[in-house]
């Protein structure tokens, strides 16, 4: 009866159907990536990450679907917790996921050692990420703790 249910939400409101799953797999950018190209495939006007328009969790109205700010939050978080240790790779993956808005204007962004405030050499447990930028006339400035899961063979 769920399969049921979910076909029937996915063909008559797909655009709901995937704003609600994409907020639960908000943290997952493998599966956003999925949801994104599907909505690209069914010609849905996606509006993206904006700090004037957008939502925290994925939202559609009106015709359009808003690209969820969180979702642009969880990408070092996501890089970091499946083993990127690189500073220069997270930094460069977050610059590029903020500059799709056309109003973006990134003042920094940065990775700091949580107990020194020293920037790591790389990352081999938890670090704050740091962003500063400028969305049209609307100041962002966000820090939040990213932690690298480590996986034992035992």
């Amino acid at each position: 009866i769920i399969s049921y249910q979910t076909a029937f939400l996915k063909t008559y409101y797909p655009k709901e159907f995937i704003a609600a799953s994409m907020t639960m797999d908000i943290s997952n950018q493998n599966k956003l990536s999925e949801f994104y190209e599907e909505l690209k495939r069914l010609k849905i006007d996606i509006v993206r990450p904006n700090i004037n328009e957008c939502y925290a969790d994925f939202k559609t109205e009106n015709n359009k679907f808003y690209y969820a700010l969180g979702g642009v939050k969880a990408v070092g978080s996501e890089a970091i917790s499946n083993g990127e240790t690189s500073i220069q790779n997270i930094e460069l993956l977050i610059r590029e996921v903020i500059e799709t808005s056309p109003l973006a204007n990134i003042d920094y962004v940065g990775i700091v050692d949580p107990l020194t405030f020293g920037t790591p050499d790389n990352i081999t447990n938890e670090v704050r990420l740091l962003v500063a930028c400028n969305f049209g006339q609307t100041r962002l400035i966000d820090n939040f703790s990213a932690k690298r899961e480590v996986v034992s063979n035992q």
